[in-house]
């Protein structure tokens, strides 16, 4: 187990690796006053990695026990972001926290979140939100100020709390047959405009809690659902492509 007690101060990158099993591979390192250049972690058989930074924190490659369910926390005192061609790689719950806006930005290829994945302001909104996952994603509850990016590799989109963005959400799933499937059917989903993205999947499903604005829409393969509070729009110069059957809820006048 690794435990710093006193500040650590790294002007290149920090690495961090521990071999060990359940808590004795346990990286503890949440000292407010810790600077990183970069950070790098490995933990391939501990339970939990915990880490703080008083500066923007700037991942390294990032591995904790992808197999075993080991939990992975980064609270940051500026921007999250990869170093790049980097990944990190959860195999339970992983926790991002950075200050009100601030941005999150885990949009490298090769992110591998087995757990939910949970994206917090501290005293506030975050800004802009970036996440690509080499498998199925669930969305935790989100509100932030800015943009919104989700991707998936190879696995289905989906929800258990309310996406509140106010400016656009793209949602990009590259699976096929149920793992390219998008489905945000939270009715407290609010979303400044909203792109959608699934070549091969099978279903694509939305609501949202005011009026919908679309963005690029590109369901190839599968059926479109789109349920809005309000009115149903198309930015200027954006498209709706759909190869089955497409269908838009709108309340009645009055």
């Amino acid at each position: 187990e690794v435990v710093a007690g006193q500040t650590i101060l790294v002007g290149g990158l920090a690495s961090f690796t521990s071999t060990g099993s359940g808590a004795n591979g346990n990286i503890t390192l949440n000292n407010a006053g810790n600077n990183f250049v970069s950070l790098g972690l490995s933990s391939s058989s501990g339970s939990a990695v915990s880490v703080t930074e008083a500066s923007a924190t700037a991942l390294d490659n990032v591995s904790v026990n992808t197999g075993g369910g080991g939990t992975l926390a980064i609270v940051s005192g500026g921007n999250i972001t990869q170093v790049a061609s980097r990944t990190v790689a959860a195999g339970g719950t992983a926790t991002f926290t950075a200050p009100a806006g601030s941005s999150i930005l885990l949009g490298n290829a090769g992110n591998q979140f087995v757990g939910a994945v949970s994206l917090l302001g501290s005293g506030g909104n975050l800004q802009d939100v970036t996440l690509q996952n080499s498998q199925a994603l669930g969305l935790q509850a989100l509100t932030i100020n800015g943009a919104l990016s989700i991707l998936t590799a190879n696995g289905a989109i989906s929800q258990s709390g309310a996406l509140n963005v106010g400016g656009n959400a793209t949602f990009t799933a590259n699976g096929c047959g149920a793992n390219g499937n998008i489905t945000l059917n939270n009715a407290g989903n609010n979303f400044g405009s909203l792109a959608l993205s699934s070549a091969n999947g099978s279903a694509v499903s939305v609501t949202e809690a005011s009026a919908t604005a679309l963005n690029n829409v590109s369901v190839n393969s599968g059926t479109l659902a789109v349920a809005s509070g309000g009115n149903i729009s198309q930015n200027s110069g954006q498209t709706i492509t759909v190869g089955g059957n497409a269908t838009f809820t709108a309340p009645t006048a009055g």
